[in-house]
C-alpha cells in the first residue's frame, strides 16, 4: 500500500510543480511552493481510494490547499473582521520611530538610550535597563528561527551578519531569510505600539 502511494507521488511531481508554478510572486520561492504541495499531495495520497476517480483530480485541491496555507502563514495574513477603531486603538496603530521623544521627555528616545547605554545618570540607567528589559520581552515573542534571524541580523549579543551570511549558517535561502526577518519585525513593531 505504502509502495503505491509512493509511485503515485513520484509519478504526479509534475502535476505539483506546475501547480506550484501559478502560486509564484507571492511570497514564496518555487522550491518551498513545490515542497508545501508534495505535502498537500501525500496527505491525500494516503485517503486515495482508485474508485472514487483519478489521482491527480483527487489530490489537486489538497496540493493546492497546502500551498495557499503556506503562502497565507508566511504573509501573516489573518483575516480577523474588526469594529471601528477606538482613539487608543488608532493612537497604537500610528508609526513608531526611534527618534520621537519617550514618555513626554523631549531630551530622550529609544536611539539614545540604546547608544548612551553607559550613561550615569540613575533616570537615564533605569530607562536603559528598562529598554533593554523590553527588548528581550519582544524578542521572547518571536519562535526559534525568527528570533535567530533578529539577533544575527541587528548583532544583538553577537556578531552582525549578512542575510546572505544568515542563510548559509542556517541552510536556508537568502530570500526565505530576508522573509522570516520581515515577519519577526512585523511581530516587533506590534508588540512594541502596545508598549511604548
Amino acid at each position: 500500500m505504502k509502495e503505491d502511494r509512493n509511485k503515485l507521488v513520484t509519478e504526479n511531481m509534475g502535476l505539483v510543480v506546475s501547480t506550484a508554478r501559478k502560486y509564484q510572486g507571492q511570497g514564496l520561492e518555487l522550491d518551498d511552493l513545490v515542497s508545501e504541495g508534495t505535502i498537500g499531495m501525500i496527505k491525500a495520497a494516503d485517503k486515495y481510494d482508485p474508485e472514487r476517480g483519478g489521482f491527480a483530480a483527487f489530490v489537486l485541491p489538497e496540493i493546492k490547499k497546502s500551498i495557499e496555507a503556506a503562502i497565507e502563514q508566511q504573509a501573516g495574513l489573518y483575516r480577523v473582521p474588526r469594529k471601528e477603531a477606538t482613539p487608543t486603538e488608532k493612537r497604537r496603530s500610528m508609526p513608531l520611530s526611534y527618534d520621537a521623544p519617550l514618555g513626554g521627555r523631549e531630551n530622550i528616545n529609544l536611539l539614545s538610550l540604546i547608544i548612551n547605554k553607559d550613561a550615569t545618570d540613575p533616570d537615564n540607567h533605569t530607562i536603559f535597563q528598562t529598554s533593554m528589559n523590553i527588548i528581550r520581552n519582544t524578542l521572547d515573542i518571536l519562535d526559534k528561527r525568527e528570533r535567530e534571524v533578529i539577533t544575527c541580523y541587528y548583532g544583538i549579543r553577537r556578531e552582525k551578519l549578512t542575510l546572505r551570511e544568515i542563510a548559509a549558517q542556517m541552510c536556508i535561502k537568502r530570500e526565505r531569510a530576508r522573509q522570516i526577518r520581515n515577519k519577526a519585525e512585523r511581530k516587533i513593531k506590534k508588540a512594541l505600539k502596545g508598549i511604548l
